[in-house]
């Protein structure tokens, strides 16, 4: 059965994360980021953030996700932007790297999707002393009904739906020191000081594929029903 990832990668939907390619670059942009900074971009999505990583600053991008069919459309995109990005297929759960790798971690919209506290725990041992994570994910920002919690964990197969203050004691129970959270925000505050950019879409046919239409639909009406309750948090953690 197709999933809400399957989706995304059929209809090409770049930069998912809530803020998008805006978000990240401002991330980015209060960062230090030196030529050859190795970086994994775990969870890759259709590797918007690892070429950009890679031809804005020359660091050395690794581009990792479970998805088949992401990577494909990775190693598509970084020919066509001639993107030196190397691509690896594997779950942020266990990271086929050596300790100590990267200088960065970039997480965006991946961790809460898997068993956070094993990517977390591997996040910290494949950087740097000093390296660190950027994480984008997905949060409880008021409480849900026990029905309405079991139907958006069940629908975007996450483990648990964590709040602000779950989400920095998992981190700092990982190991990470200087844990703080950049940015907290429920789906209508975001939906209220979004730009028109980040609020144009992509133009897809949504009757090319019945099931994939329904996943998408869902995800929208998920969203609109939870405005107040879900968001996002942004979140940076020093090893």
């Amino acid at each position: 059965m197709p999933t809400y990832h399957d989706a995304l990668a059929f209809y090409r939907i770049p930069a998912a994360h809530p803020g998008g390619m805006a978000l990240t670059k401002q991330l980015l942009d209060k960062e230090t980021i030196p030529a050859t900074t190795r970086i994994l971009d775990a969870g890759c999505g259709l590797g918007t953030t690892s070429i950009y990583l890679a031809n804005t600053y020359e660091a050395e991008v690794t581009a990792l996700d479970l998805n088949h069919e992401m990577l494909r459309l990775t190693e598509e995109a970084c020919r066509q932007a001639a993107a030196e990005v190397s691509l690896c297929h594997a779950s942020i759960e266990a990271l086929p790297f050596p300790e100590n790798t990267f200088d960065f971690v970039i997480a965006e919209s991946v961790t809460a999707f898997a068993d956070y506290e094993a990517a977390l725990t591997e996040y910290k041992r494949v950087l740097k002393p000093g390296g660190i994570v950027l994480s984008i994910d997905m949060l409880q920002k008021q409480p849900i009904s026990p029905t309405e919690l079991e139907e958006v964990t069940g629908f975007y197969g996450i483990k648990q739906l964590l709040n602000e203050t779950q989400w920095l004691d998992v981190f700092q129970q990982a190991g990470f020191r200087e844990v703080k959270t950049l940015l907290s925000l429920s789906i209508a505050e975001y939906l209220q000081q979004a730009t028109d950019e980040e609020m144009t879409a992509s133009p897809h046919d949504f009757s090319a594929s019945p099931a994939m239409a329904a996943i998408i639909e869902k995800h929208y009406q998920l969203t609109l029903t939870h405005l107040d309750n879900l968001g996002y948090g942004v979140f940076r953690a020093q090893k």
